[in-house]
């Protein structure tokens, strides 16, 4: 909720009459942050923290943002890309929709990545252009995509785009590909 896409569409949701609550691992919300939002810091990796919150407001839509979202951050540190990018929200996802009383109400969004395309010749890429990860980041990435594909032709509403690189003024210096 604190990066770019968050701030951009916390405004969007807030203008069309929603509830925001975001939730992000940073301990303080950027300053950017519309101040509407309520703010809960709390880590993906902890599913339980998640769910809670998503019963205490009942929640309805679902964003999922999280990401190690450093390619080279993600050799590195491999595990904590497959638990912040597939393990985490693989179980929301799953027991977001557990309950059937308010399953058929709920949505759930995923931010994929073209990063799950890898090394292709074809541009441009699109949905019938397989996908070729190669990175712990992209593999993540891509397993949680076919994971909303699975849970979408099991009759849940679960979306996911696959978004490109793309830069703001809320983008932090240390991801941004615009340099001065």
């Amino acid at each position: 909720m604190n990066g770019q896409d968050g701030i951009f569409l916390s405004e969007l949701l807030l203008k069309n009459g929603y509830f925001v609550i975001g939730i992000s691992s940073q301990e303080k919300p950027n300053n950017s942050l519309n101040s509407d939002v309520v703010y809960v810091h709390s880590d993906i990796r902890d599913t339980k923290k998640v769910l809670e919150i998503c019963d205490q407001f009942e929640v309805n839509e679902l964003y999922n943002l999280a990401a190690v979202s450093s390619v080279s951050q993600s050799f590195d540190e491999p595990l904590l890309t497959e638990e912040v990018n597939f393990q985490a929200p693989a179980k929301i996802l799953e027991e977001f929709f557990r309950d059937t009383k308010v399953s058929e109400k709920r949505k759930f969004f995923q931010a994929s990545s073209s990063e799950m395309f890898g090394l292709t010749a074809k541009e441009p890429q699109n949905e019938e252009v397989p996908f070729n990860p190669v990175s712990p980041y992209a593999k993540w990435k891509t397993e949680m995509h076919y994971r909303c594909e699975s849970m979408r032709s099991s009759g849940h509403f679960v979306t996911s785009a696959i978004m490109y690189n793309h830069e703001s003024s809320f983008r932090p210096d240390s991801l941004s590909c615009l340099r001065k």
